[in-house]
């Protein structure tokens, strides 16, 4: 786990805002997330860069609802399902 570090974007599931090998900075920290916030998240074994489109309310307390911006070429929770807080790895601050 690091506490600050680079990220390199992988995919289109992100566009137009974060292509294929942009970098963005993110920090791993105990946010308090917000519907909106950009996020790192690990599902088997692969780190994805997701929106969050839902907390708690619409899935369960502790649980998110993450979406790519590009939803026809995004895996997410609508393949997925929720993600837990455990599987946020980071917060995305800014783009590189």
């Amino acid at each position: 786990m690091f506490l600050f570090g680079r990220f390199r974007v992988n995919g289109a599931s992100m566009e137009p805002l974060y292509s294929e090998g942009d970098f963005v900075f993110a920090v791993a920290w105990p946010f308090r997330f917000k519907k909106g916030d950009v996020v790192i998240i690990e599902k088997s074994g692969r780190k994805m860069l997701k929106r969050i489109r839902a907390l708690g309310a619409i899935s369960n307390d502790g649980e998110y609802s993450v979406l790519g911006d590009n939803s026809g070429r995004s895996t997410d929770s609508r393949h997925f399902g929720a993600v837990a807080r455990k599987e946020i790895i980071a917060k995305v601050l800014f783009k590189a």
